[in-house]
Formats: C-alpha cells, structure tokens, sequence
C-alpha cells in the first residue's frame, strides 16, 4: 500500500507552495514525486 499526499493545487493556503503528485507505475515498481507548480 503507498499513501501519496499531493498537496494542494488550488488557491495558495498559508506560505505552503503549490503542488500536484505524479506517480508512476511501472510493472511491479511503483514510483512518486511532488511537483511544484509555478506561481505565474
């Protein structure tokens, strides 16, 4: 079992920065990054 907790994209809370969660899944591997989005 693999929690990913993605952050959040929506409008910017507190001084947290805004991020979304890939996850790859590769056969038996299963791999995830946090991406943080810009602010543009």
């Amino acid at each position: 079992m693999l929690y990913v907790n993605p952050g959040s994209a929506g409008p910017r809370r507190f001084k947290l920065p805004v991020t979304v969660a890939e996850l790859v899944i590769a056969g038996n591997a299963v791999a995830a990054r946090i991406v943080e989005l810009d602010r543009a």
